[in-house]
């Protein structure tokens, strides 16, 4: 997740793993797609920045890939 959000946004912040929550998840016979939101941050006393939404999608138990990332704040 971290390196997508440098791609797409130059967004090298932090995000807590414990923070990341599930926004929806779809399943089929062969395949899942899910998106995570993650609010990234930077220091350990500064508030937080932005919000992603990023969309993984897999299919045939191939490796996990990003199919959408987007910024909601």
């Amino acid at each position: 997740m971290s390196e997508t959000l440098a791609e797409k946004f130059a967004d090298k912040r932090q995000f807590m793993v414990d923070n990341v929550r599930v926004i929806r998840l779809e399943q089929g016979q062969y395949t899942w797609a899910t998106v995570f939101e993650v609010t990234t941050f930077e220091g350990p006393h500064n508030p937080p920045y932005h919000n992603y939404a990023l969309t993984f999608i897999n299919t045939l138990g191939g490796q996990p890939v990003v199919r959408d990332v987007k910024l909601r704040n």
